[in-house]
C-alpha cells in the first residue's frame, strides 16, 4: 500500500523486523542484519481489546508497548502486514475504454466513494496498472492507520520500509504458480478465507469469508454458492494456508483441490523458527 524506499546498502545490511497486524493481535519477528538473516526473537501479542476489526487504535497502542520492551535498533527496517481486518478489496471489471494509470486511480476512487461513501475519502487507496485486457484489484485502508504507523516508526526511530496487504504479500509470492491458472485461489488467514477468482492468473471476483473451527468445511461451502452465482465457475481450487501445512486437504466433490505455498514456507523451517500459526501472516515478506 505504502513503501517508503532506504537505500540500496541498508536495505541488504540492516536489521530487519516484522509485524502482522490482525483484529486479534500482533506477531513480531525480528531478525538480524547482514546477507544472511537469522531470527533474533519473535512474539504474539494478542489484542487486549474486544477484537472489533474497525479498532486499530488499541492494534497500534499495543504495538508502541511492544516496540519499548523490544527495543530494536535504530534505523532498523520495518515491514507491516496488515490483515483483512483493516483492509477492504475491490476487483474493477474489465473498461471498454482505455485508461491510463492516473485516470484508472481516480475510478478506483470514485467506485470506493460509490459503494462506501463519503467514509472512502479518508482511505489509502491503491490499485494494481493491470493490463487493459484485465480486470483491476483495488485496496483500501485508513489513512490515519498509515499515519500512525508512519509517527510510531519516527518515535522509535524506525525505518518504516512498507505497509502491505496481506493479500498483496501472498499473491505477489504465490505468482508463479498461478500464472495463467483458471480456478479459485483460496488465502487462508487467522479467521478469514480469502476466495479469488482467477482467468489467466488474474483476479477477476474475490470474496472474504470468515471462517470457524472447519476452515475447510467454509471453503467448501464458498465455492459452492460461487457456484450458484456465476455459471461459468471454475473446479480447480488452490489453497495456501501456510498455518496448516500440515493438514491434509479433504476431497470436495466435483472439485480438484491442491495444496500450493512458498518454497521458503514455514514447513521448511527450522522448528525454533516461526513456530506458531499466528506468524503464517509473515511467509511470504520473510
Amino acid at each position: 500500500m505504502s513503501r517508503l524506499l532506504p537505500s540500496l546498502f541498508s536495505h541488504f545490511t540492516g536489521a530487519r523486523l516484522h509485524l502482522a497486524l490482525s483484529a486479534e493481535g500482533i506477531a513480531i519477528v525480528q531478525q538480524s542484519s547482514g546477507f544472511k538473516k537469522q531470527l533474533i526473537k519473535q512474539q504474539y501479542v494478542s489484542n487486549n481489546q474486544a477484537k472489533n476489526s474497525a479498532n486499530w487504535q488499541s492494534i497500534v497502542n499495543q504495538l508502541d508497548d511492544s516496540l519499548s520492551q523490544l527495543k530494536p535498533a535504530k534505523n532498523t527496517l520495518v515491514t507491516v502486514v496488515l490483515s483483512s481486518d483493516f483492509v477492504r478489496y475491490l476487483i474493477l471489471p474489465v473498461q471498454q475504454i482505455a485508461m491510463n494509470f492516473a485516470e484508472k486511480t481516480a475510478y478506483v476512487q470514485a467506485a470506493y466513494r460509490e459503494i462506501y461513501g463519503a467514509a472512502a475519502d479518508g482511505w489509502h487507496i491503491k490499485c494494481h496498472d493491470s493490463a487493459p485486457h484485465q480486470s483491476t484489484l483495488a485496496v483500501a485502508t485508513d489513512n490515519q492507520l498509515i499515519e500512525a504507523l508512519s509517527q510510531l516508526m519516527a518515535k522509535h526511530q524506525l525505518n518504516l520500509h512498507s505497509v502491505q496487504p496481506y493479500l498483496m504479500t501472498a499473491f505477489n509470492g504465490l505468482m508463479s504458480q498461478i500464472a495463467q491458472k483458471n480456478g479459485y485461489l483460496a488465502l487462508l488467514e487467522n479467521t478469514k478465507l480469502l476466495l479469488i477468482q482467477l482467468q489467466n492468473g488474474a483476479c477477476q471476483q474475490l470474496r472474504t469469508v470468515t471462517c470457524q473451527d472447519d476452515w475447510q468445511l467454509d471453503l467448501q461451502q464458498a465455492i459452492q454458492r460461487e457456484a450458484v452465482l456465476n455459471e461459468h465457475a471454475e473446479n480447480r481450487v488452490l489453497v495456501y494456508a501456510p498455518a496448516h501445512n500440515n493438514t491434509a486437504l479433504k476431497p470436495m466433490q466435483g472439485l480438484s483441490v491442491e495444496k500450493i505455498g512458498l518454497k521458503n514456507g514455514l514447513s521448511n523451517r527450522p522448528t525454533s523458527e516461526i513456530s506458531d500459526a499466528h506468524f503464517a501472516l509473515l511467509e511470504a515478506v520473510l
